[in-house]
């Protein structure tokens, strides 16, 4: 079976993976690969020789599963944000350690919990802003 006609939309599919800087948007291109390919498939198959019905439900479910396996990805992604949001608020109030920008350790309490992009700020007591993942211990 050829299917040489699907070159040239092959190329433009993984050009626009390459700009793209999303999970989503991948699998959203991932996805539309795979059914321009499937389609090309279908348009040019042998009558006398098509593809078994077995065959495209397996395709079909290799289809469902890659976009089950990115919507969980995704969800625990987001999952992880949450968690990491909640476990700064937690801090207020608190007296943590930290790595400063000069690699050297000190203490503060935690004042303002700022959230940017899903990133959360730590604001201290002593003026300075450093990221979550800067925390060293809680005390």
């Amino acid at each position: 079976m050829s299917v040489s006609s699907v070159g040239s939309t092959s190329n433009s599919t993984s050009a626009s993976s390459n700009t793209s800087s999303s999970s989503s948007a991948n699998s959203l291109a991932s996805t539309n690969a795979f059914l321009t390919l499937l389609i090309a498939q279908l348009k040019n198959q042998d009558p006398l020789d098509a593809m078994s019905t077995n065959e495209f439900m397996n395709e079909l479910s290799a289809l469902t599963t890659t976009q089950q396996m990115t919507n969980m990805s995704n969800s625990v992604q987001n999952s992880m944000t949450n968690i990491n949001n909640l476990y700064a608020t937690n801090l207020i109030g608190k007296k943590i350690q930290y790595t400063a920008a000069d690699n050297s350790t000190q203490s503060a309490t935690v004042t303002q919990v700022t959230i940017k992009n899903g990133n959360p700020s730590l604001v201290l007591d002593n003026g300075s802003t450093i990221n979550l993942s800067s925390v060293v211990s809680v005390s």
